[in-house]
């Protein structure tokens, strides 16, 4: 194991602009799926990457912050499930 690993620390989030990736993910895909319940996270991760490279000039400094505020605003966009609008025409 790496110095780090023992220590306890996790690598931050990077963005790799030779493969077009998202590194040190680890462990954190399933962490987004558990506070995003209504977005497909693989896939806007994807999409996530795709603007990345297509805007190399908006590097960030930090990427998790980034993911975050980029599956937020796809959670906020998701279509609000149909059973639990409890309103009726009556009230």
């Amino acid at each position: 194991k790496s110095p780090a690993a023992v220590a306890g620390i996790v690598p931050k989030i990077s963005f790799c602009y030779q493969t077009g990736k998202f590194k040190n993910l680890n462990g954190k895909v399933e962490f987004f799926k558990e506070k995003f319940p209504a977005v497909a996270v693989e896939v806007e991760i994807r999409k996530a990457e795709a603007w990345c490279l297509a805007n190399p000039k908006n590097r960030k400094s930090n990427w998790e912050r980034f993911l975050v505020a980029w599956l937020s605003r796809v959670q906020d966009k998701a279509r609000p499930d149909k059973c639990g609008d409890k309103r009726s025409w009556e009230d």
